[in-house]
């Protein structure tokens, strides 16, 4: 094999490498990228306007949204997502909400 050959795979194999490098940055720099905004978007969702969450979101939009029955709602969300944390598997409320009795 002569050395224009051997030059000329040489440089075929930096440049393949060199772009290979630089596909592997752009992808970290994308994934960083998404990460960085999934971060912002919870630290916007549980600080809204720099204030936490429970100072500065009212109550009364999902009373209006839900209607009376939100405590039921409210009660059958916070026990189900209790029970799964404890590995509990008990029958949810019916649809309706807990019985009044």
């Amino acid at each position: 094999m002569g050395t224009r050959t051997l030059d000329g795979l040489r440089a075929g194999l930096l440049h393949r490498l060199e772009r290979g490098e630089r596909r592997l940055l752009a992808a970290a720099k994308r994934r960083d990228d998404e990460l960085t905004r999934d971060v912002r978007i919870a630290h916007a969702a549980l600080y809204p306007d720099g204030v936490p969450q429970e100072r500065a979101l009212s109550w009364i939009p999902f009373l209006v949204r839900h209607g009376a029955t939100l405590h039921e709602h409210l009660l059958r969300g916070a026990r189900e997502h209790a029970d799964r944390l404890l590995g509990i598997a008990t029958a949810p409320f019916p649809p309706d909400g807990p019985s009044q009795g």
